[in-house]
């Protein structure tokens, strides 16, 4: 039977990590390969007819897309549903495709698929349907605490941001939490740097510089390979992923799995991923971020609590285990379990 995956959905973070790990188990017969945006309005029409073309009856995506009018069967995943829950995300013509055309797509599916108990239980509201998949995101062989870590006596102890900088991130409570957390006379926080993926600019300068922390503040750039993003990790005193949202918060995985104690957010899906093997805060107190970094540092014995118990928690999640739940709930539908020749 002719099976297609929709590979375009390939990258290096987020969705596009999922993707590229999940394909890799996933038996098929074609990839996507007319090329466009996986979302774009037209897209539900396209692919239906390259299916068509290929005779495929059965359709997979790491993504939130499919075909609209198809006659085999759909497998789709959700990720999260910050587009329609996060305001000022995304434009109101987005939300209205999302809401609507990817919704029924969704509706219709065989099989919908999601990433953590939080994102089932909103997805399951919004779709009325109570039979979606939770198949988690891994940690790839890169994010182990395997290697040793930097040990040069002249490197400033540093926290550790990975991720964009929209609002949903509270990249500003982040670095309003910094400063006070640098700037506290009654202590030693000046010595510790916060390092932070993607470059500057001159707009956030402005802003480092208006908070007293342009000299702790150091930028990673855009590029990292999984291998310098993981030495980021191992190296990083801890790392701080104060999000407003998240569906599941891969760099609070990587980290611990790396052997780095996470500061996370109290809310959505971070605490289903941290549990008690963080320190958790609540996103939208400064103080309460500082706080926690105060902690950490002050702490010695903390620390190495919280390092045990990251590396234990992240034990729990691998590629390998959610590509195997892909794999059952796809063959439910007929989906040929052998890889391809």
């Amino acid at each position: 039977m002719n099976t297609a995956v929709d590979s375009r959905w390939i990258g290096m973070h987020g969705i596009g990590r999922y993707a590229s790990e999940i394909l890799q188990n996933i038996p098929y017969n074609h990839e996507i390969d007319y090329g466009g945006k996986s979302m774009d309005a037209i897209d539900p029409l396209k692919l239906k007819y390259f299916l068509q073309s290929k005779s495929c009856k059965l359709f997979y995506s790491p993504g939130p897309n499919g075909p609209v009018g198809f006659s085999g069967k759909t497998a789709i995943t959700v990720h999260d549903l910050m587009f329609l829950e996060v305001p000022g995300e995304v434009s109101h013509l987005k939300k209205l495709y999302f809401n609507n055309i990817t919704k029924n797509i969704c509706k219709k599916a065989d099989v919908v698929f999601t990433v953590s108990a939080y994102s089932k239980e909103r997805i399951e509201q919004w779709l009325g349907r109570r039979d979606i998949v939770v198949a988690h995101n891994g940690v790839s062989k890169e994010f182990f605490p395997n290697m040793k870590k930097n040990t040069d006596k002249k490197s400033a102890p540093f926290f550790l941001y990975v991720g964009n900088r929209r609002k949903h991130k509270n990249f500003n409570g982040l670095l309003k939490a910094f400063s006070i957390f640098s700037n506290d006379s009654g202590c030693l926080n000046e010595n510790y740097e916060l390092h932070i993926t993607g470059c500057n600019n001159r707009q956030l300068n402005d802003i480092l510089k208006n908070l007293n922390i342009e000299n702790n503040v150091k930028f990673l750039g855009d590029s990292l390979s999984k291998e310098c993003l993981a030495d980021s990790y191992r190296n990083a005193f801890a790392l701080l992923i104060p999000s407003f949202y998240e569906g599941f918060g891969m760099p609070a995985l990587e980290a611990m799995a790396c052997g780095t104690p996470v500061i996370a957010s109290n809310s959505t899906a971070l605490c289903e991923i941290v549990n008690d093997a963080g320190l958790l805060i609540d996103p939208y107190d400064v103080y309460s971020i500082s706080d926690a970094m105060n902690t950490i540092v002050s702490d010695d014995e903390l620390h190495k609590i919280l390092i045990k118990k990251g590396i234990k928690r992240a034990s729990k999640y691998s590629w390998h285990t959610s590509s195997l739940i892909i794999r059952d709930a796809l063959s439910e539908i007929g989906w040929p379990t052998k890889k391809y020749i």
